[in-house]
C-alpha cells in the first residue's frame, strides 16, 4: 500500500505560458534547410512529451525555503507543426528530426500546503545556465531513455530566458512508480505524484535563415501553450542524462535517488525530474516589445518532514 509523503512541497514546474493560439502568425519552416523542397507555412510547433530536471531540487530532509535556488533543464523532440489547426509537418519528414533544449535558474518565491511558487534567478543574457537551443538532428531523434542526442545535430535557433511570469507545482504527497511508460526501466524507483506549470518568455538571438527564412527576430513571439508537466512519467521514458548547458551531449546524470522529488538518505541534494509536454505558436508582440520565445520547462523539488515509504 502506498504511503503519503508530506503535502508540503518545494517545486518549480516548467511548462508553457497560458496563451491561446488565436492570432498566431504563420512563418516558413524549411525542414530541409539549405536543400530544396522542404518549406512549409506553419503557425504552431508541437513538441513531443519530454523531460525536465530541477538540479538540486530535492535537498536532504526537504528543507527548502524562500530564496532556495535550483537550475532547470529541459529537452524534447519535435512532434509536428500545423497551420490553422491542420498538421502539415510530422516528425521525421524528409528524414529530418528536430529537438529543443533549455535551461534557467529559479528560486523559491513562496510556499504553501502542497504547493510552491518560483521566480527567475538568473542573468537575462545567453549563458551556460540561461539558454534555449533548437537543433536539426537529421536521421536520429534524441533518445529520451538515455538522454543523449538532443544536442547532437546542427543548431538552428538560440536565445535566452528573459522572465518567468509564473511558475508553480502542487501535490497531494502520494508516490508511485517513476516509469509508467511501456516497460518499467526504473524498477524500485518511485516518484512524487503531482503537476504544475510555468510561463516563460525569452529573447531569440539567432535563427538559421535556411530553416526559418522569414522569421523576423525583432518582431516575432514564440509562445508555448497547452502544456502539461507531471510526475510520475506516463507518456515518455525518464531520461538518464541531460545537457548541462544546451551544447554538451547528455553530460549530466539525472541523479534522483530512490524517490524522485524526495531525499531522506543523502546529505547532498538530489535532483527532481518530471515529464514536460507542450506546443508553441508564433505571433507578433505589442509595439516596442522585444522578440520573445515562451518556453515550456519546469522543475520541482520536495519539501518533506517524513520518510517516504515504498508501495
Amino acid at each position: 500500500m502506498k504511503k503519503s509523503l508530506t503535502k508540503s512541497v518545494i517545486a518549480a514546474a516548467l511548462a508553457l505560458p497560458a496563451l491561446a493560439f488565436a492570432g498566431a502568425t504563420p512563418i516558413t519552416f524549411d525542414v530541409n534547410g539549405a536543400a530544396a523542397g522542404g518549406a512549409y507555412s506553419i503557425d504552431v510547433l508541437d513538441w513531443a512529451p519530454g523531460n525536465a530536471l530541477a538540479v538540486g531540487g530535492a535537498p536532504f530532509g526537504g528543507t527548502l525555503g524562500v530564496g532556495y535556488q535550483t537550475q532547470l533543464l529541459y529537452q524534447a523532440n519535435f512532434s509536428a507543426a500545423s497551420l490553422n489547426g491542420t498538421n502539415v509537418v510530422a516528425a521525421g519528414i524528409n528524414s529530418q528530426h528536430f529537438s529543443v533544449v533549455a535551461g534557467v535558474k529559479e528560486k523559491v518565491a513562496a510556499t504553501g500546503p502542497g504547493s510552491v511558487q518560483f521566480t527567475m534567478d538568473d542573468v537575462a543574457a545567453l549563458s551556460s545556465t540561461n539558454f534555449f537551443y533548437m537543433y536539426a538532428n537529421g536521421l536520429t531523434a534524441g533518445n529520451n531513455l538515455t538522454g543523449k542526442g538532443f544536442t547532437a545535430g546542427t543548431m538552428i535557433m538560440s536565445g535566452y530566458i528573459t522572465s518567468i511570469n509564473s511558475s508553480n507545482y502542487s501535490t497531494l504527497g502520494d508516490v508511485g512508480n517513476l516509469d509508467n511508460f511501456g516497460a518499467n526501466d526504473y524498477v524500485g524507483i518511485q516518484s512524487l505524484i503531482g503537476s504544475g506549470s510555468t510561463d516563460l518568455t525569452a529573447r531569440i538571438n539567432f535563427a538559421d535563415a535556411n530553416y526559418f527564412p522569414d522569421l523576423n527576430l525583432a518582431s516575432m513571439v514564440f509562445a508555448f501553450s497547452n502544456t502539461s508537466q507531471v510526475t510520475p512519467f506516463a507518456q515518455v521514458n525518464p531520461s538518464a542524462a541531460f545537457s548541462s548547458d544546451g551544447i554538451l551531449n547528455g553530460n549530466l546524470a539525472s541523479n534522483i535517488g530512490l524517490v524522485n522529488g524526495a531525499n531522506f538518505t543523502s546529505q547532498q541534494a538530489y535532483n527532481f525530474q518530471f515529464q514536460a509536454d507542450g506546443n508553441s505558436s508564433f505571433s507578433v508582440p505589442e509595439p516596442d516589445s522585444l522578440a520573445l520565445f515562451g518556453l515550456a520547462l519546469g522543475f520541482a523539488g520536495l519539501l518533506g518532514r517524513r520518510r517516504a515509504k515504498k508501495a
